[in-house]
């Protein structure tokens, strides 16, 4: 009865401890929100950019001083072979011999028999012509002691003279049998073989050039080209396979190319008698040009052209755009016509270069 009693009292005392524990945490969250009113506002410190992070990039800028320097200009072109010669059979007939060296890229000699064609019907002319003067000269023989006037003895001279002339012409045609050219070279090409028929004038059966009339043609603006002049006899240098040859110029074309709009420069190699390596013709070789000097320019270096031969100039710390009027390329750099270069000319590279970039500018080898 007593244990029922206490059980009865624990569960009448149970919703009333669930109100006090309602009751604490409403007034918990209260205070909360009082004290959250109360509090100080907080502020939360700026950040500061720093301005070190911001600084203007630094370039290399020179100051350049007039100067005398004589006009060059690199050119490209190409060589060639001044009588470079398509060999033509000269005499009709076949073919009997052919020299064992008469094929491409062999050197070849003056004079020497390349090919031989049959000679037995220009054997028989030139005895027929031989025989005919022979016959002749014993008639005018006859007339001797007659008056040189006599209307005999002119005729019978005159025939003499044709007889003779007959024999030269079939010297000639003979002589002709005998394929050869007049200079020492190489064999560009040869398409004959014995027992071959070629005719005289339309046969072609090869092409050779010379050792020694090696040319280079160069290609050249109408304004390198009045800048150059007087052209000829300038001298120049060919560097062709990496090798540097001397040479100069010989004459100019008359007429600028419709495509290209440029002119072109023709220059001879120098001592080619004595050179043991030549260029082969159609070769590309790198050309220089030495004009006469020009007075009061300024040689920039290579690192100072930018995009169509222009340049960055700095003032007040700011790129500005320029664009000089070029001459050439000498010794030292690219000559141009001197200009106001302001605070001074960039050097070297620059990323992200525009016209009003602020910048610090360094000046460093003044010339």
């Amino acid at each position: 009865m007593a244990a029922n009693d206490n059980d009865a009292v624990s569960a009448g005392q149970a919703p009333r401890w669930r109100g006090v524990l309602r009751v604490a945490a409403m007034a918990a969250v209260v205070l909360a929100a009082v004290l959250l009113a109360r509090a100080p506002e907080q502020k939360f410190p700026e950040l500061e950019l720093d301005a070190s992070a911001a600084r203007d990039p630094t370039v290399t800028v020179m100051q350049p001083v007039a100067v005398d320097a004589p006009y060059r200009v690199a050119l490209m072109g190409t060589v060639f072979s001044l009588g470079q010669a398509t060999v033509v059979a000269q005499a009709s007939g076949a073919v009997v011999q052919v020299a064992d060296h008469f094929r491409a890229g062999a050197r070849l000699r003056a004079d020497e028999t390349l090919a031989q064609i049959d000679t037995a019907d220009y054997d028989i002319a030139l005895a027929v012509a031989q025989a005919d003067l022979a016959v002749a000269q014993a008639q005018l023989l006859e007339l001797q002691g007659r008056p040189a006037g006599d209307g005999r003895v002119k005729a019978a001279a005159a025939r003499v003279e044709g007889a003779r002339q007959r024999l030269r012409l079939a010297e000639i045609e003979l002589d002709r049998t005998r394929v050869r050219m007049p200079f020492d070279g190489y064999v560009v090409s040869a398409a004959v073989s014995v027992g071959q028929v070629v005719t005289a004038g339309r046969s072609m059966i090869g092409e050779v050039y010379p050792r020694n009339q090696l040319r280079v043609q160069a290609r050249v603006s109408t304004a390198d080209l009045h800048a150059l002049q007087p052209v000829a006899g300038s001298p120049a240098t060919v560097v062709a396979d990496g090798r540097t040859y001397d040479a100069e110029v010989e004459r100019q074309s008359r007429v600028v190319d419709v495509e290209t709009r440029l002119a072109s420069l023709y220059l001879r190699l120098l001592d080619q008698e004595a050179l043991e390596i030549r260029p082969l013709p159609g070769t590309f070789v790198e050309v220089t040009v030495e004009g006469s000097e020009q007075e009061s320019v300024f040689l920039l270096p290579d690192a100072s052209i930018r995009t169509n031969a222009g340049v960055w100039l700095v003032e007040d710390r700011k790129l500005v755009p320029f664009w000089p009027v070029a001459f050439g390329h000498a010794e030292d750099g690219w000559m141009v016509r001197t200009f106001d270069p302001l605070d001074g000319v960039l050097v070297g590279p620059m990323a992200g270069a525009r016209a009003g970039l602020r910048v610090e500018p360094v000046v460093v080898n003044p010339r």
